[in-house]
């Protein structure tokens, strides 16, 4: 039966009733596609902040080693300050990385000189299966500090 009405009211009036179940179900399929959509974002997300929050950490790490490798009066102390300061940093933030590797260029440690760090880290991230990523990603990250012209250096 064809007619000019509305298929609202049809549905409602229960006049066409086969045309009425067509759409039965269709709101639980678009609402089932749209959780999945999320979900994915949400790990995509998750990832994401992962990266950042790593390379946000190594960066402090790096910053805190060199400052701590310019405070000292020599090569091998300026060294063994700056992997210390580098894993205290690292140990205290969110990141847990499987090696790390700091090396200390003290070239310049002399007052007015520069101390300059570099730290790599390989990080994990075998647990974020779902989103298809690595199992592990190297960060690297460099800082200089400044030697202070009445403080450190030979």
């Amino acid at each position: 039966m064809i007619t000019d009405r509305p298929l609202a009211e049809l549905c409602q009036d229960n006049l066409d009733r086969h045309r009425c179940d067509a759409d039965r179900g269709s709101i639980e399929v678009e609402f089932a596609l749209g959780m999945i959509v999320l979900l994915v974002l949400l790990m995509l997300a998750t990832g994401v902040h992962r990266v950042v929050d790593a390379e946000a950490d190594l960066q402090t790490a790096a910053s805190a080693a060199a400052r701590a490798a310019s405070r000292q009066s020599g090569p091998s102390a300026a060294g063994s300050a700056a992997l210390d300061a580098a894993m205290a940093n690292l140990t205290q933030g969110t990141t847990t990385c499987g090696s790390i590797d700091v090396d200390t260029a003290t070239g310049r440690l002399e007052p007015g000189g520069s101390v300059t760090v570099t730290v790599r880290c390989t990080v994990d991230y075998s647990d974020l299966v779902l989103i298809s990523t690595p199992g592990r990603r190297h960060f690297r990250s460099t800082a200089t500090a400044v030697v202070d012209r009445f403080r450190g250096g030979t």
